[in-house]
């Protein structure tokens, strides 16, 4: 699958945040924006996820795909377990009960919550709640996985094992884009895109 962008162009009041930015997004890689604070990169996703429309311009992609995106305070279940909160994604999409329950507590130990599958949700700190919805989309199986500062909450050890979780779902053939000022986060991508000027263009 390619996800491509194409001289798309989003403007705020009188001010263009993206100005006619291009990009071809593929399968089984992984993918940083970078730029600095108010540069565009959550707007990029969310005009990528269908969610805002641009000014001028398309997001098209080659096939029918599944989606799943990460804003910096996805919404969890509070009074149900993290292993329900993992599982849902999958389970809405009709996958058999035990393949998800397999792959949930799969995802969950990748990046480091397996402990706490049985903790309600409501009790968990901002970092852990990040690493449900993470473990939660990775569960999913999702062709296209968006992520906004998804390490924004987390220490060294956890960005790393997040780090590690994400660049797993892109071998397993997923587009990862990932929106960071993390730039550790950003090296262990494949490809690093720098948003500058509402363009975007693949780091030499």
């Amino acid at each position: 699958m390619q996800v491509d962008v194409r001289e798309v162009t989003v403007e705020y009041g009188g001010r263009q945040v993206l100005a006619g930015a291009s990009f071809a997004f593929v399968s089984g890689r992984s993918f940083a924006v970078v730029g600095p604070s108010g540069s565009g990169k959550s707007t990029l996703l969310g005009v990528i996820a269908g969610v805002l429309e641009p000014d001028a311009g398309s997001v098209t992609a080659t096939t029918e795909h599944s989606l799943e995106w990460l804003v910096q305070s996805t919404p969890l279940l509070s009074r149900r377990t993290v292993l329900d909160n993992v599982e849902m994604s999958a389970m809405v999409r009709a996958n058999h009960a035990a393949d998800v329950r397999r792959r949930s507590l799969r995802a969950m130990k990748t990046v480091g919550i397996d402990h706490l599958k049985r903790r309600l949700a409501f009790s968990l700190s901002g970092g852990e709640k990040q690493r449900v919805a993470i473990a939660r989309a990775i569960t999913g199986n999702v062709d296209l996985l968006l992520a906004d500062e998804p390490t924004a909450s987390l220490d060294e050890s956890n960005r790393d094992q997040v780090g590690s979780a994400l660049q797993s779902a892109a071998l397993s053939g997923a587009i990862v884009i990932v929106a960071t000022h993390d730039e550790v986060l950003a090296s262990r991508c494949d490809t690093v895109v720098t948003l500058k000027s509402g363009k975007l263009e693949a780091r030499e």
